[in-house]
């Protein structure tokens, strides 16, 4: 009896620290990530004088598998959910997007805080629309 009590108060003591990792490494494949898309698409930009066209959620710009390669699956959700998305001049903006991510507000801002300022309403990662992230590339 006094075992189980044992392995319970160190379970207890282990899995919220064990959840916690597991959260930050999913935020840290999704910023990872997103600068494989982020450099892919500058890399575009760098040799087409120009970005690629708009398209929607899901959907990879035309010519850029190229620069992906393996590195990332445009069409799959990202790390922590939600659909990838380009954005050309959308709404003023042309950035890397994730849309209808799972993570909430807050740990968002912990990505932000990973990428940038912590603060989405300015700097180069920003939520963009609700429940749109992006990270600005010009």
């Amino acid at each position: 009896m006094i075992v189980v009590s044992i392995i319970a108060l160190l379970a207890a003591i282990a899995v919220p620290g064990l959840v916690r990792a597991r959260e930050r490494a999913k935020k840290t494949r999704f910023v990872n990530a997103l600068r494989v898309a982020r450099d892919a698409f500058e890399l575009y930009a760098t040799e087409h004088n120009t970005y690629p066209p708009d398209d929607g959620p899901g959907v990879l710009p035309p010519g850029m598998q190229t620069y992906f390669g393996s590195k990332l699956n445009w069409t799959a959700p990202s790390p922590i959910g939600g659909q990838w998305d380009w954005d050309n001049n959308y709404l003023g903006i042309t950035g890397v997007s994730v849309w209808m991510t799972a993570l909430p507000r807050e740990e968002m801002e912990e990505v932000d805080r990973m990428i940038d300022d912590g603060n989405l309403s300015a700097g180069a990662f920003r939520e963009s629309q609700l429940n749109r992230y992006t990270w600005l590339v010009e």
